[in-house]
């Protein structure tokens, strides 16, 4: 008797019903998946629950009947599909399976390094949460190789850090992650082809707001740098072709105006250019504005 009180009481810890697995209790996604034994969310990466166990005999589908019919190994022939499943309780007490999607593991994988990244690169939570959306759609229209789940995430996070006006130059994110440029490259341009996205031309302007909060600037200071930017278009004068380049030398140049110094090196890892390029820049600018100002 002890034995079947125990066994029940096992099973009874065992049963997870619907309303609980209805929604992420840390996003609100109602997007959720079994991997691994957990289930988990897949628009924030959360883990709700662990060690979920199914105490039915293992199931393999042929067509969407046979969830319901739930048609074991045992009866199944050789060549079928196996789908991991999950049974769970609803509110009238029928029972129901919960699938795993095949593509959740390479999303997961995705989810995780894109939350490095966030705290690596400081991220904000728009940047985020497009990023997370940009994947999901990705991995639902095309196969990802493991290898390059990284070089699809540093692709995204580049292209929605432009679109949303916060952008981060590629060679810094290069540089950042230690991935190749070409493996970059190559994610950009599949991820632009298959979700069809309108990237916008990168303004100097907005890389000097970028490049001024990460090398903790007054507001004063990054004024004197967009006001540069301004005095150089307003003159109909070309400087340089990377707009990355041309905003580092705009900021070093309202460092050194306003006392709040920043050596080229550290502006030129911020940017993720060379210092020959900030220090180039900054001479075409000078010479183009009519600034004497001294360098480092």
């Amino acid at each position: 008797m002890e034995n079947s009180s125990e066994k029940e009481n096992l099973n009874s810890e065992q049963e997870v019903s619907e309303d609980e697995l209805a929604k992420c209790p840390y996003c609100g996604s109602t997007e959720l998946e079994i991997y691994n034994d957990k289930l988990i969310c897949l628009s924030c990466g959360s883990v709700i629950f662990e060690d979920i166990v199914d105490t039915d005999y293992e199931t393999r589908v042929f067509d969407a009947s046979d969830i319901y019919t739930k048609r074991t190994a045992s009866s199944s022939t050789p060549g079928s599909i196996e789908i991991h499943s999950i049974k769970i309780k609803d509110s009238e007490g029928k029972t129901r399976y919960l699938q795993k999607e095949s593509r959740t593991k390479n999303l997961l994988s995705a989810l995780g390094y894109l939350n490095e990244l966030t705290v690596k690169l400081n991220l904000s939570k728009d940047v985020k949460e497009q990023v997370q959306y940009y994947l999901k759609q990705y991995i639902m229209k095309r196969s990802v190789r493991k290898d390059r789940i990284k070089a699809l995430v540093v692709a995204l996070v580049y292209i929605t850090s432009r679109i949303l006006g916060q952008p981060r130059p590629l060679d810094f994110l290069v540089k950042a992650t230690g991935l190749k440029k070409k493996e970059i490259n190559k994610a950009y341009k599949l991820v632009r082809e298959t979700l069809k996205i309108e990237i916008p031309v990168i303004d100097p302007e907005k890389f000097v707001l970028t490049f001024g909060k990460e090398l903790g600037l007054t507001g004063e200071t990054i004024k004197v740098g967009l006001e540069i930017i301004k005095r150089i278009r307003s003159l109909g004068e070309g400087i340089g072709r990377d707009p990355a380049g041309v905003a580092a030398a705009a900021i070093y140049i309202a460092t050194k105006l306003t006392g709040e110094r920043r050596t080229q090196k550290r502006i030129a890892d911020v940017a993720g250019v060379t210092e020959v390029t900030v220090r180039n820049r900054y001479r075409e600018i000078c010479e183009k504005l009519g600034l004497e100002i001294d360098e480092d």
